[in-house]
Order: C-alpha cells, then sequence, then structure tokens
C-alpha cells in the first residue's frame, strides 16, 4: 500500500515539475514524504522542484536530505535507481560547487550500470557537458564520439544529449558548429520544448561571455529578439543581462548572492573584468573544497590567480593561524604545529633537521616515514584550508614549503 501511495505522490509531483508548477510540485512531494517516509525518488523530485523554483536554501536542505537517503538506502536500491539518483546528486553537486563530488557521482552512476542499459545514455550525455564545462578537453573525444552517435538513434534521449553536444561543441571547437546544431534543431520546431531552447541558448551566450566573443554575443541575442525567447529562471535572466551589456549594480550583485554557488561563480567569471569581482570570485571559492578549486583554476586560471601571496599569520600562545579573516586552530596537534612552525623563518628544511625539532633522536627509517606521513595530512589539511594547490612537499632531501604561502609570527 506504501508504495502504491508513494507512486502516486511521484507520478503526481513529476507531472506538475513538467508543467512549469513548481510550487504545486513542492506541496504534493512534501506531503507524499510526510505520509510516506524518505525515498529517492520523491526527494529527487523535491531538489528539482526547489532548484527550479529558486528556493535555494531549501535546495540545498532537500540536496541534503537526498544525500543522506541514498547513503542510508545502500543497496535496497535497484541498479537503475541508484544510477539515476547519482546522476540527480551529480547535476546538484555540481550546483553547490562541489564539482569533483559531480565527477564522482557521474563515475559511480556509469560504473553502477551494466553494459547496454539504456539509462547509460543519459550518463554519459552528463558527463559529457561536465567534462567540456570544465575544460577536460582530453577526456571528451570518446563521450563526444558516443553522444553523436545517440543523438541520432535514441529520440527519447535526444534532448539531454543534444543539450551537452551544444555545450561541448561550443567550447571546443567554436560558435559557428554548435550554433547551426540548435539552429537545425530549433527549426524543427517539435524537439526543443520553451524552456529547453532558453537553457540551450543561455549556455550558448554563457561561453561567448567567457570567451569574451561580442560579435557572436550580438548574433545570439538577436535570434532572441526576433524570435521572441524569454529567460525561463533568475540565472537565464542575468545571464542575458550580461550579453546585453547592462550595468552590474549593487542589486545585481544582491540578486546573485540569492543564487547557487556555482551559478553566481559562472556570473562573476563571465562579468566584465573588475577588482570588486575579483575578490569577489577568490573569497567564493574559498568555501568549496580543495579538489573543486584546483577544477576551477584549470578552467579559469587568470580570473582566480592571486594578486599576490597568501599571508599566513601564526600566534603561538593559542597554537592558531590565520589569514583573510579566518583561522583554523592546531592546538590538539602538537606534531602538526611543529612541523609548522620550523617553515616561519625559511622555505626548505631537511627531514634529519625537522626530527631533530620534533625531539626525535636520529633519522632511521621508521622516523622518516612517520614524519612523511605527518607532512602530507598537514599539507591536506592546510591545502584545503587556505584554497592552494599545496602548501608542504616532502621529499628525501628536504621539505618545502610553498612559496607563496608567507608564514609570519604575530
Amino acid at each position: 500500500m506504501t508504495t502504491t501511495l508513494r507512486k502516486h505522490f511521484h507520478s503526481t509531483g513529476a507531472a506538475s515539475l513538467r508543467a512549469g508548477a513548481y510550487q504545486s510540485a513542492i506541496q504534493v512531494l512534501e506531503e507524499g514524504l510526510l505520509a510516506c517516509g524518505p525515498h529517492v525518488g520523491l526527494l529527487s523530485e523535491l531538489v528539482h522542484a526547489y532548484y527550479l523554483s529558486g528556493d535555494c536554501d531549501r535546495f540545498r536542505l532537500s540536496l541534503e536530505r537526498l544525500e543522506s537517503e541514498f547513503k542510508a538506502a545502500g543497496g535496497k536500491l535497484s541498479v537503475r535507481s541508484q544510477a539515476r539518483t547519482l546522476v540527480t546528486l551529480g547535476k546538484f553537486f555540481e550546483e553547490q560547487g562541489r564539482v569533483a563530488d559531480a565527477f564522482s557521482a557521474m563515475d559511480s552512476a556509469l560504473a553502477t550500470l551494466p553494459p547496454g542499459d539504456a539509462l547509460t545514455t543519459l550518463v554519459q550525455a552528463q558527463r559529457l557537458r561536465l567534462l567540456a564545462s570544465f575544460g577536460r578537453e582530453a577526456d571528451v573525444a570518446a563521450l563526444y564520439q558516443i553522444c553523436l552517435q545517440i543523438s541520432e538513434s535514441k529520440p527519447d534521449a535526444y534532448i539531454e544529449v543534444f543539450h551537452a553536444l551544444l555545450v561541448a561543441e561550443c567550447r571546443l571547437f567554436g560558435f559557428a558548429l554548435a550554433w547551426q546544431r540548435l539552429l537545425a534543431v530549433a527549426g524543427r520546431g517539435e524537439d526543443l520544448q520553451a524552456a529547453d531552447l532558453s537553457l540551450c541558448l543561455v549556455d550558448i551566450l554563457e561561453v561567448l561571455l567567457d570567451k569574451r566573443d561580442t560579435e557572436n554575443t550580438q548574433i545570439v541575442l538577436s535570434w532572441i529578439d526576433q524570435q521572441k525567447i524569454s529567460p525561463q529562471d533568475d540565472y537565464e535572466k542575468e545571464i542575458l543581462r550580461l550579453a546585453r551589456g547592462l550595468e552590474i549594480t549593487e542589486a545585481e550583485l544582491l540578486r546573485w548572492s540569492r543564487l547557487t554557488p556555482m551559478a553566481r561563480l559562472r556570473l562573476l567569471s563571465v562579468a566584465p573584468e573588475s577588482a570588486d569581482l575579483q575578490r569577489q570570485r577568490l573569497f567564493l571559492v574559498q568555501a568549496f573544497d580543495h579538489r573543486t578549486r584546483k577544477l576551477l583554476e584549470g578552467k579559469w586560471p587568470s580570473l582566480l590567480a592571486r594578486d599576490q601571496d597568501l599571508l599566513v599569520i601564526i600566534k603561538e600562545d593559542t597554537k592558531e593561524i590565520f589569514w583573510q579573516s579566518q583561522s583554523l586552530s592546531l592546538r590538539k596537534s602538537p606534531h602538526s604545529w611543529a612541523i609548522l612552525t620550523a617553515f616561519t623563518g625559511c622555505q626548505e628544511v631537511r627531514p634529519g633537521d625537522l626530527l631533530a625539532r620534533l625531539a626525535k633522536h636520529g633519522d632511521s627509517e621508521q622516523e622518516l616515514e612517520s614524519l612523511r606521513i605527518n607532512v602530507i595530512r598537514l599539507n591536506r589539511k592546510l591545502s584545503a584550508a587556505l584554497g592552494v594547490a599545496w602548501v608542504l612537499r616532502y621529499s628525501k632531501a628536504a621539505i618545502t614549503r610553498n612559496p607563496q604561502v608567507r608564514l609570519t609570527s604575530a
């Protein structure tokens, strides 16, 4: 009985979602969760509904609920249910600035499905879009060929694959090929709904703004005006404003702050360059994990580059470090503290000298291995906190501090 009732809530909520009735979908899905208990199907639809409604806070909370329920369900879910949930998690991890987790979710979804499963199509399309969006061109070629074949052979998956191909081609091969693909499909009329068409056009505009391609941006804007196409959500409206060259006021920046972290970062990155926006970008990226920061720095190396070294202040009395109005305590990690403070006056320290500082006698293989592990752990903790690729590097000859991380005592 519970399964039948849950399916009823699921199908009703999904229908409202497809119709664009987001508040109605939210109400039905929340009622379903209350009546039937947590389930990945209902929660997946709810995440979509809150995201599309623009309620970023409830979107974040519902994504956390979905992630928790997916972990709790474990092997109880069918293979296809696992894969579908992983695709949803991957898409929205990206929006939350968890890009590395998004890649992991897509990889796990592909590994979960048996060879030949039709759902593989959707996963491959999402992975292609993700790879192309974050500058992983070397990994795209095989997926691109697969998606080209899928787009012709599986009409039921066409829109998902079409969107992925459009993003990949615009980023990798330039505007002309992607634009011809979109015009060909838009000319047929029946393949693209208004929401799909608006999303595809905004994605093309985002790429063109990223490349500072004003000439082709005007071509897209003219076509949008001729076809009387209206943006479907707040992010699309902001991209359209930027493409039209409208002024970025405090009101715009306030609206951007209400979007998802990745949507806000994309806007900040395609907007005209300014020192204020650069500071906002760097501050926003600090909230992302170090794996995601590495991916983002590969995508936007100049935009996320630091103008100056990172100054880290060491307070001996409290065993804390401070940087950019943030802090980290190492009071409970005396070995980590001793390792870090050894670099306040130098950039390199011999492993044997550091062992002596730690009151270790001799430099046996066991002690050196223990030191190596401690340095690696400390580096992992510091690089994640400070938002840099690395802080300390261990080799047999010397342990080296990143020259861009300056240490000074308070």
